[in-house]
């Protein structure tokens, strides 16, 4: 009997020893899953931190662009009135200028081909300001070419010199390609076609620059 009583009493050890080895693995387990949580605790408030400070810095972006659309509609207007201002001062002084032009007498060849790079300028100046509506062009005006003064210059036009240049069927072929362009330049207007007039009334500023260029050789030799 006590034999037997000692062989109980050694598995009860044994037993409980391993039971505390459980529970110690189970408590050793514990710890590691409080660690474990404690890290991806730590983890999942570095990434609420994260996405706070992108919320935040979202948000002051989003300010900045309300700032920046309210200071663009403000510089646009300005914009807008100082480009109208602009306008009526050249207009006004463009129709001065006009009077002058038809009243005058004894205007030499050189000056009135001046007069004529000054007109097509403005012309394709008041494209840019059609598009933007600061005023309305005459369609049957724009789209007759013979009679606005350079087309009459040319077709009136006597000096063998200048008619026998290069550069005057030069003159008169970009002369009328820029009217043409400008009559595109106002379908797309009254089409509402906003991107498209800018892209004609870009091509009317190159074809500009090339009358110019042409006009300005007439007037080495006169």
């Amino acid at each position: 009997n006590t034999e037997e009583l000692v062989a109980t009493i050694h598995k009860t050890t044994e037993k409980l020893e391993d039971g505390n080895q459980i529970v110690e693995r189970s408590v050793n387990s514990i710890q590691s899953l409080n660690t474990q949580m404690n890290t991806i605790n730590s983890e999942i408030g570095s990434i609420y931190n994260f996405i706070q400070n992108q919320e935040e810095t979202a948000n002051a972006f989003v300010t900045s662009i309300d700032t920046l659309s309210d200071s663009y509609e403000e510089m646009q207007s300005q914009c807008n009135n100082a480009g109208k201002y602009f306008f009526d001062i050249v207009r006004g002084t463009d129709k001065i200028r006009g009077n002058l032009v038809r009243n005058a007498m004894g205007f030499t060849t050189k000056e009135f081909l001046h007069v004529f790079e000054v007109d097509h300028m403005i012309f394709t100046w008041r494209l840019y300001n059609a598009i933007n509506k600061y005023e309305t062009l005459d369609m049957n005006i724009v789209n007759n070419p013979k009679d606005c003064k350079l087309g009459k210059w040319c077709n009136n036009l006597k000096d063998e010199k200048i008619l026998n240049h290069p550069s005057f069927l030069k003159i008169k072929k970009y002369h009328e390609e820029l009217h043409a362009v400008a009559v595109r330049c106002l379908q797309e207007i009254d089409n509402q076609n906003r991107a498209q007039a800018i892209h004609y009334y870009e091509e009317a500023s190159v074809t500009l620059q090339k009358l110019l260029q042409e006009i300005d050789k007439v007037k080495q030799i006169v």
